[in-house]
């Protein structure tokens, strides 16, 4: 819809209505915070927060990259491996590397930097959702319930929880299951809670929508402009985005040339703009993709999607109410807007994407949650919403229009609590992970809490390493030391880490109990190490993998085997942490005398 007057924001809503929905969106962001000091408050005794609620081992890897940046990198190497000889890092984000330069400029921690552009995606992106509703529906009880639902809303992976006592279902629920949130970019909540990536990738999918409508409505090139431009960087900051947005432009596009009379050749040129304008992003991760097999072989990593039953649990109600609106717009599809067959295409080709046949099936449900809280709010207003309607007998209007209003916002009320609770269950999950420390979440991931004798053992590297330098030790530390250091690791990151199960296997076999010295040699060789770090992580893989390994009880490995070592020398020890520079010299004769 278009507001009428002049000197309103691309003519959909009025500045104040635009003020209220950023103050809005601001204040909701602001409570994002809460879970945050709720665990940093939780944080043990000698021990130091991460900032982190969940996903430890990706914001690391964020954190790496954005401390690249700010020690002025414009594109990014991959710590999570050794080095390859020769190869220099392509990886190029420009929502990373803005990042980085804030912490530069600043003297903040990447963390820090990290949580402020979470909120200012957050903003954006709820502000972007709004002005794409507002174009496609009149109704401001529409705008308004969308929103709502948008901040708040999630499925029935909570009811799921409680049927099954908390075990695993076949088809596990994308909002919430016991053992973790199985997609966060697939709901708005988790994606503004977690991830500042996620909220400003759908952010600008809104966008670049919502310009390119205005384009076609108005047949002005700058919002086509606007559009290729948004699209540019939606595809540089978060590529799997684009299938989404091209699937509805493309669409579109193509309605318009069958139906879209005088207007069908105005409309191709313009989607003609945007593609051109934003196909530098695609190109760029083409070429790395062939130029850099890591990066090749970390794209091909396997992230498919739930099965079909795992997206309908985990939409729930949302779901149902927005088949309820779209049933209601195609029925009378004669009078719907531009902007309401982009919601709908965007629901549906979203869904189709879901499995499309593509190893990260999964990145694709990104957004989809946004188009369905639109429609599930047309039918909460506009199907549901009548049914609210009171009979007025003579004399009593007013009172029938009181009556119907406080019925219909009940019914609204209703509606979002009942999509509220897996949200809430996911809090309190989060607590609980806090609580324990992510040990009840999977025996590998990083901790959100680490003790002070590790962090200080991080800062020791972080002023001896350089980017030549390869550290040894579990995925546990290793996901740590690229977010704080120049040095690249053996094993970090179940992505990243390319051949990840080698790596573990390896990392295993060095910290085995009384492992023979060859042994060890030989590994540190082929990763190119240059450290080697023992602490409590590395006892107690080291003794579980070798139990797992024998099938009896081992005892750990200690300090004294690698003391004894001779290509290994202790540069740094404090209460739990032994750190080793391997010699090289001495690695290579010991490997020459071998042979």
């Amino acid at each position: 819809m278009e507001a009428q007057g002049r000197g309103e924001p691309l003519g959909v809503v009025s500045w104040r209505e635009l003020v209220v929905v950023v103050l809005v969106a601001t204040g909701f962001m602001l409570l994002t915070l809460a879970p945050y000091l709720w665990a940093n408050a939780l944080t043990p005794p000698g021990s130091r927060y991460t900032w982190f609620l969940w996903g430890v081992d990706d914001g690391n890897v964020y954190l790496s990259w954005i401390r690249q940046a700010a020690e002025g990198r414009l594109t990014f190497d991959n710590q999570y491996g050794p080095p390859v000889a020769g190869h220099a890092g392509l990886f190029f984000n420009v929502f990373l590397l803005w990042q980085g330069w804030i912490a530069g400029l600043t003297g903040l921690q990447p963390i820090t930097v990290f949580h402020l552009s979470r909120l200012v995606a957050g903003v954006f992106c709820l502000t972007a959702f709004y002005g794409l509703v507002a174009l496609a529906f009149r109704q401001s009880h529409v705008r308004v319930v969308a929103l709502t639902l948008a901040c708040t809303s999630s499925g029935l992976g909570w009811a799921v929880h409680l049927a099954t006592g908390g075990g695993h279902v076949a088809a596990a629920p994308i909002d919430f299951t016991r053992a973790g949130q199985e997609v966060p970019e697939a709901t708005t909540f988790p994606s503004l809670l977690f991830n500042p990536l996620f909220a400003a990738g759908e952010g600008l999918m809104c966008l670049t929508l919502l310009l390119a409508l205005l384009a076609w409505q108005r047949q002005r090139m700058r919002y086509a402009l606007g559009a290729g431009l948004a699209l540019l960087v939606l595809g540089n900051i978060h590529s799997y985005d684009i299938f989404a947005v091209h699937a509805v432009l493309g669409l579109l596009t193509l309605g318009a040339l069958v139906w879209g009379g005088a207007r069908r050749w105005w409309g191709l040129g313009a989607y003609a703009v945007i593609v051109a304008l934003s196909l530098a992003a695609p190109l760029w991760a083409l070429y790395v993709i062939h130029s850099d097999p890591d990066y090749a072989a970390k794209v091909a990593t396997k992230t498919l999607s739930p099965g079909v039953l795992g997206y309908v649990w985990g939409y729930g109600l949302v779901l149902l109410l927005a088949i309820l609106g779209a049933v209601h717009l195609l029925r009378r599809r004669s009078a719907m807007t531009p902007g309401a067959w982009a919601l709908v295409l965007w629901a549906a080709t979203g869904g189709l994407l879901l499995y499309a046949p593509v190893a990260f099936q999964r990145k694709l449900a990104e957004g989809l949650h946004l188009p369905l809280c639109a429609l599930a709010a047309v039918g909460v207003v506009l199907v549901l919403g009548p049914l609210t309607a009171v009979t007025a007998d003579a004399g009593h209007g007013a009172r029938a229009v009181t009556q119907a209003r406080r019925r219909f916002w009940l019914l609204v009320a209703v509606c979002v609590a009942a999509t509220v609770p897996s949200n809430v269950f996911l809090l309190a999950q989060l607590q609980e992970n806090a609580l324990a420390n992510n040990t009840n979440v999977h025996p590998l991931m990083p901790p959100l809490y680490v003790d002070d004798t590790q962090a200080q053992a991080l800062r020791w590297l972080a002023q001896q390493v350089s980017e030549s330098d390869v550290v040894f030790s579990t995925s546990l530390v290793g996901n740590f030391i690229p977010a704080h250091t120049a040095a690249h690791v053996v094993a970090g990151h179940w992505a990243e880490t390319v051949n990840f199960g080698r790596a573990l296997a390896a990392v295993g076999h060095f910290y085995w109990p009384q492992q023979r010295p060859q042994v060890r040699r030989d590994i540190l060789r082929q990763f190119q190490a240059t450290y080697v770090y023992f602490g409590p992580y590395e006892r107690w893989y080291g003794q579980s993998f070798a139990t797992d390994y024998t099938g009896r009880a081992q005892s750990e490995p200690t300090a004294e085997e690698l003391e004894a070592l001779p290509f290994l020398e202790m540069t740094f020890r404090n209460g739990k942490v032994v750190i080793y520079e391997v010699l090289v010299s001495a690695l290579e004769e010991g490997a020459g005398r071998e042979q």
